[in-house]
């Protein structure tokens, strides 16, 4: 008897439970509303709620061509899962920064990027025109009949074939290789900000869906 009650009583309880108490894990019902900086913090998320709860997820590349495509692709697969992100965007990137992304830069970097796309325009060209293997090596022989009559083309070519050639004993090796078109037409080795990218992410909260599987 004493057993049985000893049941009625804990099943009292355990509904009790389920019905009346529950876990919130959201940390900012810890802070009582009614405090100043409190309520100015909510102000501002209400005015810009495409500031809040955000994460930022950080893309690394070896080159910024595969730092662009690698961001570009993530955020395309992120941007299917409405159930659990409300939002998904690059502060860095996307279609406005495609067209209009050279007019933000300083005007020297302007001008260098267009000097460098203009000394670059017949191998563009010709890559344009057949964007495979075989119009690579027919832009390079064309580079190198114009390095032939401008000697000061020789540096320039000399210094892609170079990285081409890296490119290539990587990739025969067995090694993860990358070739920069971006650094061949600049002449520069990207600096550490051309090489990564970020996408913000405003997930979907559910405060009361703790450890369920």
């Amino acid at each position: 008897m004493v057993v049985g009650a000893a049941v009625l009583i804990s099943a009292g309880a355990f509904a009790y439970v389920v019905k009346h108490i529950a876990i919130d894990s959201d940390t900012a019902h810890l802070i009582a509303e009614d405090v100043p900086w409190r309520q100015h913090e909510r102000a501002l998320e209400r005015a810009f709620p495409q500031r809040s709860d955000l994460i930022v997820i950080v893309v690394d590349a070896a080159t910024p061509e595969l730092s662009e495509q690698s961001t570009g692709a993530l955020t395309a697969a992120l941007s299917t899962k409405r159930a659990v992100l409300r939002a998904v965007w690059r502060p860095d990137g996307g279609p406005f920064f495609d067209h209009e992304g050279l007019l933000l830069q300083p005007l020297e970097e302007v001008e260098r990027t267009t000097e460098s796309l203009i000394a670059a325009q017949p191998l563009l060209g010709t890559l344009a025109a057949d964007p495979s293997v075989r119009g690579l090596m027919e832009a390079l022989s064309r580079a190198s009949e114009g390095a032939r009559t401008d000697p000061g083309q020789l540096g320039q070519l000399v210094q892609a074939l170079q990285r081409l050639a890296e490119a290539l004993d990587r990739s025969l090796s067995g090694e993860r290789s990358s070739f920069s078109w971006h650094t061949l037409i600049s002449g520069q080795n990207p600096n550490p900000r051309e090489l990564r990218r970020f996408i913000l992410v405003q997930p979907v909260l559910d405060y009361g869906a703790h450890g369920t599987r």
